[in-house]
């Protein structure tokens, strides 16, 4: 089955409500229609499902979506089933192996959230590519900087310079293409 593309618009986030659980609020598109709002509270409750509005009755009522979030989630709940299940990062206290969860579209719609949130911290990390040289060491799991004071383009080449010769075995990521800095970065920042 071909994977469902999922996009979340008019993404909200609130990472001082996200206790439990990504405190959001979105609308979900699935396969270029908007699909249905989604949302939630960030305590550790699951994700709230809505349709929207359709507009009014003759008498003033509002109409709802139902059939559209309907198709959009028997789209989505046909593509999770074809999904392995995911492992988690504890122990099934049962079989003392690591506990599987079965994707479903809470899962899904996380996943999305998830990758919304990341591109938010790379956006602003890829900003700051002129401001910092931005370097990995082999073998570390984090990234080290140095800052360009002078925040110019001789200053800049003067500090990559500076991580090479101090650093030869270290990834510079100044100048690197954009796709190629996400794949090394992603779960480092």
């Amino acid at each position: 089955m071909t994977p469902p593309t999922i996009e979340l618009k008019k993404f909200h986030y609130a990472a001082f409500a996200s206790d439990e659980t990504n405190c959001y609020d979105a609308e979900v598109w699935v396969n270029g229609k908007r699909a249905f709002h989604a949302s939630n509270g960030g305590t550790g409750g699951g994700d709230h499902y809505t349709p929207f509005p359709k507009g009014k009755d003759a008498e003033g009522h509002y109409l709802f979506g139902h059939a559209e979030m309907k198709e959009a989630m028997g789209i989505l709940e046909a593509y999770a089933k074809t999904l392995p299940p995911s492992k988690a990062s504890f122990d099934d206290p049962k079989t003392g192996k690591p506990f599987e969860m079965e994707e479903d579209v809470e899962s899904l719609i996380g996943a999305a959230v998830q990758a919304k949130l990341e591109d938010r911290v790379f956006v602003r990390f890829f900003r700051n590519l002129n401001k910092k040289i931005y370097f990995i060491k082999e073998g570390d799991r984090g990234i080290s900087y140095i800052t360009n004071k002078n925040k110019d383009t001789l200053a800049l080449q003067g500090g990559i310079d500076y991580v090479r010769k101090h650093y030869p075995t270290a990834t510079v990521l100044n100048g690197l293409p954009e796709a190629e800095v996400r794949r090394l970065v992603k779960g480092k920042l």
